[in-house]
């Protein structure tokens, strides 16, 4: 009994792995596509077009000085409120970022779907543990802009998520993405993974459907989702069930993530079992990955992390996010008025989850 016990730990821990990447990419990229502060194509009370995209009369800078930012995160030694800090060079760290358009629509130098999901993963080998920091999308900071012809002309502080949209190629963005969160904690990240609507349909497909109870009367966003019902979503369910916020129960987000979280409940069990009965299942569920999601690091990477989290059982923190204070703000020029909400990040918010993710205390004898 010990034994299948230990077995179980060992698949569950090697799901999880996985599902850290591949469901917070894939299953949660839609997570604020509908919010009506932050998505494009939407009316607001005034019949004016809503858009993430600040108005164009805003001026851009092309002089930004990224050595103006603090040592934290960049220094190897950094002392912040009387503790000296010393930076682990033993982690590695990956962007994961869901896009809110599928790759054959990137047709323009400005429709490269905007980062709507983002969530840093940072892998501790010595600790065992992989820790999970979600950023809002709407968060202020700097992003790399580019104009109509797809020249670069400088940086602007805009919403995090249009890091993603300036150009039609996946890999430019990701990096200018990457770049953008670089530069907000100021640090450095190794790898990116990122993913459009396409692969939540995949992900769907490899626990042969997700079983999910549907808590609130959803049947405006489907006939199928009647409230107290146990279903299994199709795959073009999935997403309407991880995505629908309007209309359904108080119409907010945390109902919406705690949709969410079921569906990924639901994912890790049906999927674990599909490993215990076939352990080269999880193969498959790599490959569908490197096939659904853009990934700068290497399958071998990926297949190592893998067997490092099944033989020294990995734990996988719950998503924490930064302080922050938000507001919807409204601009207008002669066409169109643009309503948007602004999400500024606690400065010191970041040096303290910077400095006890990323760096150890340096201890005296």
């Amino acid at each position: 009994m010990a034994s299948q016990d230990k077995h179980s730990a060992h698949v569950r821990g090697l799901i999880l792995i996985v599902v850290a990447v591949l469901l917070l990419v894939g299953v949660v990229i839609a997570i604020t596509v509908n919010d009506s502060s932050a998505s494009e194509n939407n009316d607001n009370r005034n019949g004016s077009k809503e858009t993430a995209t600040p108005a164009p009369s805003d001026t851009y800078d092309s002089s930004y000085d990224e050595s103006a930012r603090e040592d934290v995160g960049k220094a190897e030694y950094v002392t912040w409120d009387g503790v000296t800090y010393h930076k682990r060079s033993d982690l590695e760290t990956v962007l994961l970022i869901g896009y809110d358009k599928d790759t054959e629509d990137m047709k323009g130098n400005r429709d490269g779907g905007q980062a709507d999901f983002l969530v840093l993963a940072v892998i501790d080998s010595g600790a065992r543990t992989v820790q999970l920091l979600q950023l809002n999308r709407d968060t202020m900071t700097r992003i790399r802009v580019y104009g109509i012809t797809g020249r670069l002309v400088g940086t602007k502080e805009l919403q995090l998520a249009l890091s993603h949209a300036y150009t039609r190629n996946l890999q430019t963005n990701d990096e200018n993405t990457k770049w953008a969160v670089e530069n907000l904690l100021n640090i450095s990240i190794d790898h990116t993974a990122s993913m459009g609507f396409a692969g939540v349909s995949r992900i769907n497909s490899l626990a042969g459907g997700v079983q999910v109870k549907i808590e609130d009367d959803m049947t405006s966003v489907d006939p199928a989702f009647v409230e107290g019902e146990t279903i299994t979503l199709t795959d073009e369910q999935a997403l309407k069930f991880v995505r629908a916020r309007r209309g359904v129960g108080d119409g907010t987000n945390v109902s919406r993530m705690r949709r969410q979280r079921a569906f990924i409940n639901a994912f890790v069990s049906q999927t674990e079992a599909r490993v215990r009965s076939n352990a080269a299942f999880v193969n498959t569920i790599v490959n569908t990955f490197y096939e659904v999601a853009n990934i700068s690091a290497s399958k071998s990477w990926m297949v190592r992390r893998m067997n490092d989290v099944y033989s020294n059982h990995y734990t996988i923190s719950s998503p924490v996010s930064l302080e922050a204070t938000s507001s919807v703000v409204t601009k207008s020029d002669d066409m169109t008025t643009y309503v948007y909400t602004e999400t500024y990040v606690n400065d010191d918010a970041i040096v303290e989850w910077v400095l006890q993710t990323l760096y150890s205390p340096v201890t005296t004898d």
